[in-house]
């Protein structure tokens, strides 16, 4: 167990937007867990604290309620820890057993350091990937050289790493005397059925363990004519339809799933409650995907994936890989979504998208090629109506990082060309 470990965020976190640009890289989901649960219970921390990007500070109070953000609080020497470590991999542990101060690097990137408190102190105010740059260029204590899969740098490694952490939470569920299963449900020792789960007829719901266990979670409610395929997580409160679920699979709390859904992670307060299908993909938090809005995930010619990273074009190394969607998306009815698209946070999207979308932008595609700029007041009133359907008041916070975000996008809708006006549909 270690006292003192400050979680912060690299700029590898570019490499997960549209995701990353309205969440911390520690609210991912991982499995049935967020990336900052999942490296807690790895790391068995009495105190963790957490330095993440400046637009981002006042929706981490709210989400880490018993963390210190982007203030140290700590003394003696502590552990900086990079937000996007993987939890999986087995070389952590062996890293938080040396006694003296070091600093592990993984192909120059920070994985893990040891040090002084104090150093920290000293260059706290600034921006989280320049304390990252500083503490790089400490030359007074030993350097570690750890392998690439110590860090999760791409979506498509999160995609992997997530199902595999869904093994080792199940095990882990299981240890955990008096636990709340519903062992009426199922005599296969591979599913894990909360007690508060809801399962209408479970003798018109099919489970497939064969390639790894599924865990459906408090308040869970499965429909008849359901089939999910491990490994795969369902999470609290959220209602599935009649879906087929494939394996490889987290689903978030309080989602509406139908339709299918293959190898992919869907973050909370997500609906895709009709027909379509969403493959090897990344989903925001608040997304309404249309009904028969479908991704592509695999090349006419099985060929290896690139992807836009920015401005830079990225080989993944995948024959299967799909798109990530940002927080506030809204698909209309029958759209589809071409190999390897990212799409920008509170966007709209009509017809057939083969082209990364900015944040904030309507994308019509039904009769001719239409990138118009979304009105941010309009946007701030949908996100109220949105969050009040679930009971959920919007607050000032909410509205301010909007507005932030719609800012700091400018540039790239700039650079796609993105008009302002009216859509004509």
């Amino acid at each position: 167990m270690q006292d003192n470990i400050l979680l912060i965020e690299d700029k590898l976190v570019d490499n997960f937007n549209p995701i990353t640009l309205t969440k911390t890289s520690m609210e991912l989901q991982f499995g049935k867990n967020s990336l900052y649960n999942e490296i807690n219970n790895k790391l068995q921390s009495k105190n963790t604290d957490l330095f993440v990007r400046k637009h981002l500070i006042e929706k981490s109070k709210k989400i880490f309620r018993n963390a210190s953000i982007n203030k140290i609080k700590s003394d003696g020497d502590i552990y900086i820890v990079n937000s996007l470590i993987n939890p999986n991999n087995q070389n952590i542990n062996k890293l938080f057993k040396n006694k003296g101060k070091f600093i592990a690097k993984s192909d120059n990137k920070l994985v893990c350091a040891k040090i002084p408190t104090s150093i920290i102190k000293d260059i706290q105010e600034l921006e989280s990937f320049k304390i990252i740059n500083k503490i790089l260029r400490i030359k007074k204590y030993p350097i570690k050289n750890i392998d690439k899969s110590t860090l999760i740098k791409f979506p498509w490694e999160l995609l992997k790493e997530s199902s595999k952490a869904i093994n080792n939470q199940f095990k882990l569920l299981n240890k955990i005397p008096n636990q709340k299963i519903n062992k009426s449900t199922t005599n296969n020792k591979k599913l894990w059925i909360s007690k508060k789960a809801n399962l209408i007829d479970k003798n018109k719901i099919f489970f497939d363990t064969n390639k790894g266990p599924i865990i459906i979670d408090d308040g869970a409610l499965i429909e008849p004519f359901s089939f999910i395929m491990g490994p795969t997580y369902i999470g609290k409160n959220t209602k599935i339809n009649g879906a087929r679920i494939y394996s490889k699979t987290s689903i978030g709390n309080n989602c509406i799933i139908g339709g299918e859904i293959e190898g992919s992670i869907i973050h909370e307060y997500t609906n895709k409650a009709h027909l379509g299908y969403i493959g090897h993909s990344i989903i925001g938090s608040w997304v309404n995907i249309g009904a028969l809005t479908t991704n592509s995930n695999l090349k006419n010619t099985y060929g290896k994936i690139k992807i836009n990273i920015g401005r830079k074009k990225i080989l993944t190394n995948e024959i299967k890989y799909g798109c990530m969607i940002g927080d506030n998306v809204k698909t209309s009815i029958g759209s589809l979504i071409f190999t390897g698209i990212n799409i920008g946070p509170c966007s709209q999207l009509y017809g057939y998208t083969s082209e990364n979308i900015p944040a904030f932008t309507i994308y019509n595609n039904l009769k001719k090629r239409e990138l118009i700029e979304s009105k941010i007041n309009k946007i701030i009133l949908t996100q109220s109506r949105v969050m009040k359907r679930r009971n959920i008041s919007q607050t000032n916070h909410d509205r301010k990082l909007l507005r932030d975000l719609f800012k700091m996008t400018n540039k790239e809708r700039k650079y796609m060309k993105v008009k302002k006006g009216v859509i004509n549909i």
